[in-house]
């Protein structure tokens, strides 16, 4: 109880559980004391022994009966008939009072050293702030006061003295007071002197204070970081992950590392953890003049405070992914420039073109402050405009970047559509920060010192006029000053011409359909957002997975795969694969499903756009049809007429797809699809939706035929989008799909696949076991696959994905009459993946590769199978040597299948030829020693070329 006494004393703000404490046990006491001075008239019962209460009992009857004994009773009489009530009753209650004083007591000692610690940290982080909950500002925009504020303060049960005097919560004054008094100045207690200068700032000034001067505090508390760190721990007020690794940093004597994480954990946390961060650093700093000295650092007024707080929260975590810190994932995309005086805004071509970095977006060109400065940035839909808001948001916040204003209004226009009636520029503040209502006079007196943001422009409905110059003229439509009563684009209108607000500086972010509109604006720069670069498309997947293994396959496989790869400069679109299942990482069982990911896209994607369920629909099959002309004419690119035909889809839908390409001037504006897997999507997705059923195989069929390869992706995509996993998630995406799709597409594989392995071209080969996979069902893949099949694909140059495929289809036969992958550039690591599949084949080429002799020893380890089924196996020019003879002879005395190895070399080419030394080979042969099968014929040839490269085949019986 001692050192809980001590521990509240040196808490100014446990001032709720103090009063609760102090006033108790005195409440305590006096109740024990009355318990042991009152008559025994007005004593509790259950203090008295039952002699007593007969004694009690017999005095009432005689007080009652006017007797006159009672007086000779209370004298004190030697007698035994003359004992009194009250002795008997002094005699015991005051050991039973003191037995139950004593664990009353101890009960509550107990209660305030167990639970008085957390309770106090509880106190603090909460306490004044939960007495004002109804009227803080959260920050989804309600009201509230400033937390920490004078007039917030001045409400709460929390008294904070002027500077000097005691903060320490009023005790009656006693002797162990005057002693305490006496014994300890406050000139001598340097904690307590930071607590009390740490009760004259706001939770805000301490977080703002630790944000700017974090590097100093770095250096302050890397001593006594393991210290603050457990004290944290028991608080609360860290996480389990960083505290782990704070350890782990200390125990390494890491210490600076160490300090500079706990400050990270601390400032990404909420702002009532600064003090929590504070108070204990008090009790642990040595020298605690350094702080004094930061805690009298200027920062910012109040309000402004809050507001960085309250923007940081917002935009601390990303949008997608949701759970993810935008400082720990941003990626910053590919942004392009143009000189504003060009046409062409795109100017792909043009000279002046220049990569800029995001702190540039906002420079001013010009020294004229009095000006408004008018920035744009253009990206096509998923390129990460919105995320790049959100990084120059946070990072302002943060006290980053753009320190030179004082404000950051963002505003998201899909909002300010709400707005139907006449408003102002001051009540649109307002409505997204309440907070700001009783400053925004002070706001308008420095504009300069203020960012208007304004995101996705193109969403604005109806759109600016800046060309309508009747009604630009009209008074009713102009807006002079921030309290001009006017329409949200008469609005943003006026504010982008400079009318008012005159030094402001603004950012635009819309879609390149825009350019047109905004070309009547004067701005001091234009951008646009590219997207990720094939470097960046590493580093995002290394921020988001962090695992580095499965980093480099997934890497990889974007690197050969067509689909992934023209997609992987859209962010949004990385972060969908990035966002797939993570399996075992094992490259011979990784595959992507193309047509899941681009559903995944495509919904996440019109998600975002806020499209509904109704008008997506119908848009879709519009834009599908549009995209499926472009694949029989092949061609990405229309005409502005050909938009026509779009009569219910309106042109943000489109744009969401589609960009303008203003650079082919000789035919006037035109509208292509950024990707061909766009277009491919959306053509066999319209198709799936408005297709009947019985002219879908016609459909397959004509797609299959084709020669110049133009339907092969989009033939992919319909037959994934005709599974059943797929026609699932349409109806509950889209609405009704016809349930006989699935099963239509079903007979259709079973009566032509078995056709198409044999009698077609070998790209169409590959392509059909990719849209077996695709279509994803293992009771097709059986039987479909499952009688003997030959699959020829020699002088194909396939990929890794390809082998992949492979091994995923293949798996499913059980026996595989030849499988010819002669001159296909495969590599060890591809035939790894081959791995399950080997052994099930009876003739297996594999010549004029590069397996070299890591891949051919797994090959021969597969001869050692008990089912291996290989009777041919031919290896020719495959550079191999003398390492892999050893592993061959070995597998062949278990093996009991192969007839006939082919070891020779191709006399085309001689750089990949099998090189065997006679010696070695004399060797093996003789030590050979497989009674039930013996080498029966050894021939060696020459090549024309000399002795050194000579011709290998081995008989075996």
């Amino acid at each position: 109880m001692i050192k809980c006494f001590k521990m509240m004393r040196d808490i100014p703000k446990m001032r709720k559980f103090k009063r609760f404490t102090f006033r108790c046990l005195p409440v305590l006491m006096v109740i024990l004391v009355l318990m042991y001075i009152v008559p025994g008239d007005n004593r509790p019962v259950i203090f008295r022994s039952s002699k007593a209460a007969e004694s009690y009992e017999y005095q009432r009857n005689l007080s009652e009966s006017g007797t006159q004994d009672h007086a000779a009773y209370n004298a004190g009489d030697e007698s035994k008939t003359e004992n009194t009530a009250e002795e008997m009753c002094r005699s015991t209650w005051i050991p039973v009072a003191v037995v139950i004083s004593f664990i009353l007591g101890t009960i509550a000692g107990c209660f305030m050293y167990t639970y008085g610690h957390t309770y106090w940290h509880k106190c603090i982080r909460n306490g004044y702030e939960r007495a004002e909950g109804e009227n803080r500002q959260n920050i989804f925009g309600e009201q509230r006061a400033i937390p920490g504020s004078a007039e917030n303060m001045a409400e709460v049960a929390i008294n904070i003295t002027p500077p000097g005097e005691d903060v320490r919560p009023p005790v009656p004054p006693d002797k162990s007071r005057g002693k305490s008094t006496t014994k300890k100045s406050k000139d001598e207690d340097a904690p307590y002197k930071i607590r009390q200068e740490l009760a004259q700032y706001t939770d805000l000034h301490l977080y703002r204070v630790m944000e700017i001067y974090h590097e100093k505090l770095e250096s302050a508390i890397e001593g006594v970081v393991q210290d603050i760190n457990e004290s944290l721990i028991s608080t609360g007020g860290i996480s389990k992950i960083y505290s782990e690794e704070i350890r782990k940093l200390t125990r390494r004597n890491q210490g600076l590392d160490a300090s500079r994480l706990l400050l990270k954990s601390v400032l990404h946390g909420d702002f009532q953890d600064c003090r929590l961060f504070w108070d204990i650093l008090s009790r642990t700093q040595a020298n605690p003049q350094n702080l004094l000295a930061l805690l009298k650092q200027d920062v910012e007024e109040e309000v402004i405070l809050q507001h960085r707080y309250i923007l940081r929260v917002q935009s601390r975590n990303m949008k997608v992914p949701k759970s993810r810190l935008i400082s720990d994932i941003y990626t910053d995309p590919l942004i392009t420039t143009t000189q504003p005086e060009h046409d062409d805004v795109t100017a792909k071509n043009n000279s002046q073109i220049r990569v800029v970095v995001i702190h540039e977006l906002l420079k001013r060109l010009c020294s004229d402050t009095d000006k408004t400065n008018i920035s744009i940035v253009y990206g096509a839909a998923g390129t990460g405009k919105t995320t790049l808001i959100q990084k120059i948001i946070h990072d302002w916040a943060m006290g980053m970047i753009y320190k030179e204003f004082r404000f950051v209004l963002h505003f998201k226009v899909q909002n300010l559509n709400a707005i139907k009636g006449r408003t102002t520029l001051s009540r649109l503040i307002v409505d997204t920060y309440p907070y700001l209502e009783n400053y925004l006079d002070d706001l308008w007196k420095e504009p300069k010192s203020l960012l208007l943001i304004f995101d996705d422009l193109n969403y604005l409905d109806p759109s600016i006029s800046f060309s309508d110059d009747e009604r630009n003229s009209d008074p009713r439509h102009r807006c002079t000053g921030p309290e001009s009563i006017c329409f949200v684009q008469d609005i943003l209108r006026c504010l982008l011409q400079g009318e008012f607000l005159k030094g402001c500086s603004v950012l635009i972010t819309a879609r390149l359909w825009k350019q047109e509109m905004l070309r009547h604006v004067t701005a001091d720069s234009t951008f646009q957002v590219m997207g990720f670069t094939s470097e960046k498309v590493k580093e995002y997947f290394s921020r988001y997975l962090r695992h580095e293994q499965y980093i480099n396959e997934v890497v990889q496989l974007i690197e050969k795969n067509d689909i992934l790869r023209n997609m992987s400069s859209n962010p949004l679109f990385c972060y969908v694969l990035a966002s797939q299942p993570q399996r075992e990482v094992q490259t011979t069982s990784s595959v992507i499903n193309h047509t899941q990911v681009l559903f995944d896209y495509f919904v996440l994607l019109l998600r975002a756009c806020g499209y509904d369920d109704k008008t997506t629909r119908v848009c879709l099959l519009e834009v599908g049809e549009l995209a499926y002309k472009g694949i029989t004419r092949n061609t990405l690119s229309f005409e502005a007429g050909s938009l026509n035909e779009l009569n219910f889809c309106p042109p943000n839908f489109a744009s969401a797809f589609m960009i303008q390409d203003p650079g082919k001037q000789n035919r006037g504006l035109v509208y292509e699809f950024r990707y061909s897997v766009v277009r491919d999507f959306l053509a066999a997705l319209a198709k799936i939706l408005n297709t009947p059923t019985a002219q879908l195989k016609g459909l397959l069929d004509a797609q299959f035929t084709d020669t110049a390869g133009r339907f092969r992706t989009f033939s992919l995509f319909l037959v994934g989008l005709s599974s059943q996993k797929s026609t699932d998630r349409l109806k509950l995406q889209l609405g009704s799909v016809c349930y006989e799709v699935s099963s239509c597409i079903s007979e259709w594989f079973r009566e032509s696949v078995k056709r198409r392995l044999t009698n077609t071209e070998q790209h169409k080969v590959l392509h059909t076991l990719y849209s077996l996979l695709e279509f994803g069902d293992n009771q097709v893949l059986e039987e479909v696959l499952a009688p003997t099949i030959t699959i020829k694909l020699n002088q194909l140059l396939l990929t890794s994905p390809d082998f992949t495929v492979l091994s995923r289809t293949l798996i499913y036969s059980e026996v595989i009459e030849e499988l010819d992958l002669s001159s296909c550039l495969a590599q060890p690591d591809e035939i790894q993946k081959l791995k399950p599949v080997l052994h099930r084949c009876v003739i297996l080429r594999l010549n004029q590769n590069n397996l070299q002799d890591s891949g051919v020893k797994q090959i021969f380890k597969t001869l050692e199978k008990n089912d291996c089924k290989i009777q041919t196996l031919e290896l020719k020019s495959n550079h191999l040597t003398d390492d892999c003879l050893g592993v061959l002879f070995s597998a062949l005395r278990k093996n009991r299948s192969l007839t006939l190895l082919n070891l020779s070399n191709s006399s085309q080419d001689g750089q990949h030829d099998n090189q065997f030394t006679h010696e070695r080979l004399k060797h093996h042969v003789d030590n050979y020693d497989n009674q039930q099968k013996e080498i029966r014929w050894l021939r060696y040839e020459h090549t024309g070329q000399g002795t050194t490269s000579n011709h290998l085949i081995l008989l075996t019986e």
